[in-house]
């Protein structure tokens, strides 16, 4: 097949693919592969989940999330710069 001078069909560089055991992604891209939208989507998701369940498993930290959610922009930048005055001690 002449693909220098003519663009495959999407089924031909699917077949090619296939048979070659790689996506159609790596034909195009000159055997570079690219994380899917469906990969990355999935490893953010894992991601978020494991910190909700961070978040869930220490009620502290629930606690300072659920007063955050109800304090004034002012109030919580204050309790921001006592978060960071504690961490540098």
């Amino acid at each position: 097949y002449k693909w220098d001078k003519n663009i495959p069909s999407s089924d031909k560089l699917k077949r090619v693919a296939d048979y070659l055991g790689v996506t159609m992604e790596y034909l195009i891209n000159d055997g570079v592969e690219t994380k899917s939208n469906d990969d990355a989507c999935a490893e953010s998701i894992q991601s978020n989940d494991a910190y909700a369940e961070s978040i869930r498993s220490n009620p502290d930290l629930m606690l300072l999330l659920s007063a955050a959610s109800e304090l004034k922009r002012e109030d919580i930048a204050l309790v921001v710069q006592l978060i960071e005055r504690i961490k540098r001690q």
